[in-house]
């Protein structure tokens, strides 16, 4: 079926990398990042012997420096906005390149502790309402990112690789029962799903647009140069139950981003449909492949700002001026589109 955006031909999305920065081997000499503005930049300009220390490893799978560091010597960011300007290519990045991980991490979260604390948990989730003056609240919602192991993450992701992860996830997904029962979706134009060859149609792809559920391709260089935009659309899709409160991307920027959301304020309704989820998921291919995490750092996702519970919370109110007309003197804490994380 023909679509209009020619992927194959643009920059970061066809088969080769986003001219730069070489993605595959380092060169002997580090360019000059005296004009550079993230994390990455920082951590190699003010230790000058670690770029020649970890420019010549790889993982297991393949990734090496130049894969990680790409985007943050492609990119010199801006001073009021540090970005981390580096990627995870898969799970082990954490440890072959851990002098630059480890600062990257510290720069981004603090000292992380010896060993991680253990998570709470869905048994021990507090019963306290995140919706301090009811009826305020529009919509909320839970989002988990998760990646498999021994697998290379999005950035670094041959294309058989994506689709042999979109076949597991989906598969996985697509065995769910009841209220978590639902469709997958194969992006527009992507080959990789066997029973919907051309992806999904135009009018699910508008369907899902119109109720803000699909992602659409990389355009950002920061993000075009990290590698995870490449061989766009193949094996990548998106799965929606059929009460539209759960979505599942696949291969975005991350094998796995579940969202559970839903009207009003319940978000520990959200978070035991998404704990569920996952749950599942993780079950089902417990045999073949396990989510990327380390016992220190939490589960492991390409960027490092993630790392952690990789969990997100959301929820949005009504404005200000409405809150303060109804309780006045009463709304000091509260914003729209209010937004909370943990990592």
């Amino acid at each position: 079926m023909p679509y209009e955006i020619p992927f194959s031909q643009l920059p970061g999305l066809g088969e080769e990398d986003y001219p730069g920065f070489p993605a595959q081997l380092c060169p002997n000499e580090l360019p000059d990042l005296s004009k550079h503005c993230s994390l990455c930049a920082d951590v190699l300009k003010d230790n000058p012997e670690m770029y020649q220390e970890l420019k010549d490893r790889q993982t297991s799978t393949g990734v090496s420096l130049a894969r990680c560091i790409k985007t943050g010597i492609d990119n010199r960011g801006h001073p009021c906005l540090k970005s981390i300007g580096a990627v995870a290519g898969d799970a082990e990045c954490y440890q072959v390149f851990a002098p630059l991980f480890e600062k990257l991490i510290q720069g981004r979260h603090g000292k992380v502790p010896e060993a991680h604390m253990k998570c709470h948990g869905r048994r021990t989730l507090t019963a306290e309402s995140a919706e301090p003056l009811e009826g305020y609240v529009i919509s909320c919602k839970v989002a988990a990112s998760r990646n498999l192991d021994g697998t290379p993450f999005p950035p670094a992701a041959s294309r058989d690789q994506r689709q042999e992860v979109e076949h597991m996830i989906s598969g996985a997904a697509l065995q769910m029962e009841g209220a978590l029962k639902g469709t997958y979706f194969p992006l527009v134009g992507s080959s990789s799903y066997p029973s919907k060859p051309d992806g999904m149609t135009l009018e699910e792809e508008k369907m899902l647009t119109d109720d803000h559920l699909l992602f659409q391709h990389p355009d950002a260089p920061a993000v075009l140069s990290t590698g995870s935009g490449r061989h766009w659309p193949h094996g990548r899709g998106v799965f929606v139950n059929e009460r539209k409160t759960l979505t599942l991307w696949i291969n975005e920027e991350e094998h796995l981003k579940a969202t559970s959301q839903r009207q009003g304020g319940d978000v520990q309704a959200a978070f035991r449909e998404l704990s569920a989820v996952l749950a599942h998921i993780s079950g089902s291919l417990a045999d073949r492949a396990g989510f990327a995490k380390s016992d220190r750092l939490g589960y492991l996702t390409s960027n490092p700002a993630n790392i952690g519970t990789a969990l997100r919370a959301e929820s949005s109110a009504y404005s200000l001026y409405h809150l303060a007309f109804s309780c006045p003197g009463s709304v000091g804490g509260l914003g729209v589109g209010r937004e909370f994380r943990e990592s």
